[in-house]
């Protein structure tokens, strides 16, 4: 059966954030979100395309001929939200890599999960109402991994924005649940060299601090995709 999917955009690429960083990959971004957050970095408006699942296949297949090396990155929008189509794909590309980034709100799904190389939960601070409220949702990731494949990780970006983590949540994360600094990767926010030039010191400064990774945004870093 041939699902219909919404998706934003397909391109090569290297992975630019997180546990995989500085990795070639074939990015599927998909469109739509079940969520608003402010400072989203891929606001899913306008592009859209309705699309059916053989033909992405196709399309992340022609990209292997020419990088057969690649691992597939499902990322949106909230890829999430359209999970027969991202188990399609998979299918139809057996001995593949696939990483997925997701803002963790959907978890639901987890026989699809431990399908998967690498899960990065990275979820904006607008997610949660209260401490106690993102420290549940920590806590019922980690339980997901235990059981799965632990193939979950964290992601999150730290400054002063009103979207972003302060230390001081990240340090409450680490003490009252069982988040290991290891599996944990922070983040500046910052959509140029500029900005990342500032926040990139203060967010390695924090990670150091707390014993975590620190991510930087290669992609903005060298102009790349």
């Amino acid at each position: 059966m041939k699902t219909m999917m919404n998706l934003s955009e397909i391109f090569y690429s290297l992975q630019g954030e997180g546990p995989a960083v500085g990795r070639p990959a074939i990015f599927v971004r998909l469109s739509k979100c079940n969520r608003s957050c402010k400072g989203c970095d891929s606001p899913q408006k306008d592009r859209v395309e309705e699309v059916e699942t053989s033909s992405v296949i196709s399309r992340i297949q022609n990209y292997l001929k020419t990088y057969p090396n690649s691992r597939i990155i499902f990322t949106g929008g909230e890829p999430l939200l359209q999970p027969t189509a991202i188990s399609e794909i998979m299918n139809g590309l057996p001995g593949q890599l696939f990483d997925i980034e997701t803002n963790g709100t959907i978890n639901n799904q987890e026989e699809l999960f431990k399908r998967f190389n690498i899960m990065v939960i990275s979820p904006k601070k607008d997610c949660f109402t209260s401490s106690k409220d993102r420290n549940e949702f920590i806590t019922n990731w980690l339980k997901i991994s235990d059981s799965g494949r632990k193939n979950i990780y964290f992601k999150f970006v730290v400054g002063n924005l009103p979207w972003a983590f302060l230390e001081a949540e990240i340090k409450d994360m680490f003490e009252n649940t069982d988040l290991n600094p290891s599996r944990t990767w922070l983040m500046p926010a910052g959509d140029n060299n500029q900005k990342l030039s500032i926040s990139g010191k203060n967010t390695w400064k924090v990670a150091c601090r707390l014993g975590c990774n620190y991510s930087d945004r290669l992609h903005i870093r060298c102009a790349g995709k």
